[in-house]
């Protein structure tokens, strides 16, 4: 008589559900979609004000760096936003890392201190290095990781949204054009009313705030 074990055969595992190793991944919900509007925030301040630095270069020209050609201050807004796009992989491996929070919170200290820092200069390396270095840098660790967050979920490997990717990278990449028009009206509003130092501050001041 055959042994009974062998009349079974081996025993194979039973096959696992299809989704019973991967987490519940939520759709949209209230935290989802203040991720989506604090990106849109963050890209208004970096990536928006970038948009408007461009209206110092006559600013630079006429008062604070005139004895300087035109070529030499329109590298002071060039490099801002050179490091702002350069330095873009090390705010992505921060991201990794941490999470959107630690970048953004160092990004928003160096954006903000830099626009300070230019307010109060009037030498053309000071100019460079607060405006272009130290506020480029911060702008960019302020703007990768909102470009990211709102589609991945850290530390979790998940995402927000599986459906509405599209709508939700577009009402993100919106904040950078609302703060294309807000900055370059608040700056063209305040130079002639309180001059270079002060409109510098208070535009400081709307980020830091934001």
């Amino acid at each position: 008589m055959a042994d009974s074990s062998l009349e079974k055969g081996p025993e194979v595992p039973a096959a696992e559900a299809p989704n019973a190793a991967q987490p519940s991944v939520p759709e949209g919900g209230l935290q989802a979609w203040l991720t989506v509007a604090g990106a849109s925030v963050a890209l208004f301040v970096s990536f928006g004000w970038v948009n408007c630095i461009g209206l110092f270069q006559a600013e630079y020209e006429t008062n604070q760096l005139k004895d300087f050609s035109s070529s030499d201050v329109s590298w002071i807004t060039s490099m801002e936003f050179f490091f702002m796009l350069f330095t873009s992989p090390v705010a992505g491996k921060l991201f990794d890392s941490y999470g959107p929070r630690v970048p953004i919170a160092i990004g928003s200290v160096l954006h903000v201190f830099g626009l300070m820092m230019a307010s109060l200069s009037y030498k053309y390396y000071q100019f460079m290095l607060s405006q272009s270095v130290v506020s480029g840098i911060g702008s960019s660790l302020i703007f990768t990781p909102a470009m990211t967050a709102p589609l991945i979920r850290k530390p979790k490997p998940q995402t927000w949204f599986r459906q509405k990717r599209g709508l939700v990278g577009g009402l993100t990449v919106a904040g950078s054009s609302l703060g294309g028009v807000t900055f370059p009206l608040m700056v063209q509003h305040l130079l002639p009313q309180v001059g270079f130092g002060w409109t510098m501050r208070i535009c400081a001041f709307l980020i830091l705030a934001c």
